[in-house]
This record gives C-alpha cells, sequence and structure tokens, in this order.
C-alpha cells in the first residue's frame, strides 16, 4: 500500500532525523527565527549597550601624554677619568645600567626648579605625580614622560622637566668640579715649590693631575657627558587611552551578541515552556479519559452484578427453617417420660 501524498515514509523521515546537518539547518532556522520574533530585544540591547559606551565616555577622565628624550652614553667601567663626580656609569649590565640611571634622574630637587620654571600652581609635589622616567625599552633613551589634561600643557611639563633635569646635573657638576680643579691646582703648585723629591717621578704626577684638569674643565664647560637632553616633547594630538570611535564600536558589537543571544534563548525558554505546558495539559486529559472509562467500567460492572442477584434470589427455592434437633423429634410425643 503506498504511503499517502505529502507524507514522509519511515525510512526518509528517520534518515532525516539521523543526519546532523538537518540538525544543524533546523536550529539556524531557529535561531533566524527567534531574532526576527524578538527584534525589539536585540534593538533594546544594542542601545543599552551604546549607551553604557557613551557613559564610559563621559567618565573617562581626559589625559594628555607627552614625551621627552634623554641620550645616556655611561663610562665605561674601566675609565677612572672623572672619578668622584655622580656620571653614569656601565654596571656590566645595560638594562641594569639604564634602570639605575632612571631611578636616579627621577628626585626632588629637579622637580623644584621644573616647578618654578612651569610657575603658579605647580608644586614639587605635583610635578613629581605627573612626570615619570623610564627606559625607551631595551634602548639607551630614557623617557621622560608627563601627563595633563590639557595637550600643550603635558608637552610643557615633559620639557620642563627634561631641561631642569639637564640643569640640575649641570649645576651640581660644576659646583663639585670647580671643586677639585681647586684641588688639584692646588697640588701642582706645591709640587712646583717642592725642592727635594725625584724629578721624573715628580715630572709624572704633575702630568696625570694635568691632563685630570683638562678633563674637569671640558665637564664644566661642555656639561654631564653621560646624559643628554636627546628630543623635546611635543603637543600630543589625542588623549591617552582608546579612542572614542574604537570604545562605541565595541560597545555596539557586544550589544549586537549580547542581544541576539537574549533573544534566542528567550525563544527557546518560551518554547521549552509551551512544550512544558502542552505535556502537562495532555497527561491531564489523558488521566480524565481514563478516569471516565474506568467510572464507566466500574457502573456498568455494578449494573450487571445487581440484575444477576435479582434473578438468582427469584428463582432460588425458600431455605428450609427446620434443624437436625427438630427432625429427630419429629413424631414423638411431647412431654416427661415415664
Amino acid at each position: 500500500m503506498e504511503p499517502p501524498a505529502g507524507r514522509p515514509t519511515t525510512l526518509s523521515a528517520a534518515l532525516r532525523r539521523d543526519d546532523p546537518s538537518q540538525g544543524r539547518d533546523d536550529e539556524r532556522h531557529s535561531d533566524i527565527r527567534a531574532l526576527r520574533a524578538h527584534r525589539l530585544l536585540v534593538v533594546v540591547v544594542v542601545l543599552a549597550a551604546l549607551g553604557g559606551g557613551l557613559l564610559v565616555l563621559a567618565l573617562r577622565p581626559t589625559a594628555y601624554h607627552a614625551k621627552a628624550e634623554l641620550l645616556v652614553s655611561p663610562l665605561t667601567k674601566d675609565d677612572s677619568s672623572l672619578l668622584g663626580l655622580p656620571l653614569v656609569r656601565d654596571l656590566g649590565d645595560p638594562i641594569r645600567t639604564i634602570q639605575t640611571a632612571a631611578a636616579a634622574l627621577k628626585n626632588r630637587d629637579i622637580a623644584e626648579v621644573a616647578a618654578t620654571r612651569l610657575g603658579v600652581p605647580w608644586t614639587a609635589e605635583r610635578v613629581q605625580r605627573a612626570v615619570d622616567v623610564m627606559p625607551k625599552g631595551q634602548t639607551n633613551i630614557l623617557e621622560v614622560k608627563a601627563s595633563a589634561p590639557e595637550a600643550k600643557t603635558a608637552a610643557d611639563v615633559a620639557n620642563a622637566y627634561a631641561h631642569s633635569l639637564i640643569d640640575v646635573r649641570q649645576a651640581t657638576l660644576q659646583r663639585l668640579v670647580d671643586s677639585s680643579i681647586l684641588m688639584i691646582r692646588t697640588r701642582l703648585d706645591a709640587l712646583q715649590n717642592q725642592q727635594n723629591g725625584v724629578p721624573d717621578q715628580q715630572g709624572a704626577t704633575a702630568a696625570a693631575l694635568e691632563q685630570w684638569l683638562i678633563e674637569l674643565e671640558q665637564v664644566r664647560n661642555s656639561g654631564d657627558p653621560t646624559v643628554s637632553l636627546s628630543q623635546d616633547a611635543s603637543i600630543p594630538t589625542s588623549a591617552a587611552g582608546a579612542p572614542a570611535w574604537l570604545v562605541l564600536t565595541i560597545t555596539t558589537l557586544a550589544g549586537i551578541v549580547l542581544g541576539a543571544g537574549a533573544a534566542v534563548a528567550t525563544e527557546r525558554f518560551a518554547h521549552a515552556h509551551h512544550g512544558q505546558k502542552s505535556s502537562t495539559q495532555k497527561s491531564f486529559a489523558q488521566k480524565n479519559v481514563e478516569q471516565e472509562s474506568f467510572e464507566a467500567a466500574a457502573s456498568g460492572t455494578k449494573a450487571g452484578s445487581g440484575t444477576t442477584d435479582g434473578v438468582a434470589l427469584m428463582s432460588r427455592p425458600p431455605a428450609s427453617t427446620s434443624t437436625p434437633a427438630a427432625d429427630a423429634l419429629d413424631g414423638q410425643p411431647i412431654g416427661p417420660s415415664r
């Protein structure tokens, strides 16, 4: 017998039911229907996410970062010249050397000079909070980074600190160099006035002192040979942090994903709830049918049992009221025996 037109055969239905691609297609179509059915929910979630992104942009403090650069040229470990001066020397490890220099170049004396250069309302404490000195990667460059709410202010603070750093080191070195030059000249004068002594030894000592004097005068005239200003800070063109368009794009995409997920979850929950309700109704209806069938069967059985008993009572002969003792006394005289 041919199956009715429009109804799949049992084999074809089983094949479609066992086909994983068919199940995925059905699930995909179900998700698309869920998005269409709950598009208002998706729009609300996207707008909420976009509003959250705008709120973050509104509450985020605006900060601009400007960077000036310092070139560090440490003296080698074997260089014995300029001993006693606070110059940067090679510690054997380039990373350790540059980190040590960065720590030494961030101090309150430099911040005070920078605050004076910037003017009111800048103080040494405020400059120290706004400025950081750090290595630029694994190079011999130090970055003087300043943060401020305005772009020009950030550049001004970075440049003020960098130039103040050079000026403070120059003043410190000049003071120490002048003291060392005075000491060397005093010793040279003492050697020239000394009558007793080995002439060759005195000559070698005087030559060493004169070479040291030349090096100190070069430092006094040209400044610190180990730290120099490499580049001034320029005015930043954009604030620090992610740009506004990127924040809004990310929040919008997140809203789309969350809205789609909420729509699909709502639709699946509704289907599950509807299926559970239908199953409950079917179970309740089936129980009612079974109850009615049971009551109908019980009523038919009771009616049939009553008719049979009535017929049996009408056809049954009346029960005898005699007893065995009465039968035994039947025919004998009543009274006391003689």
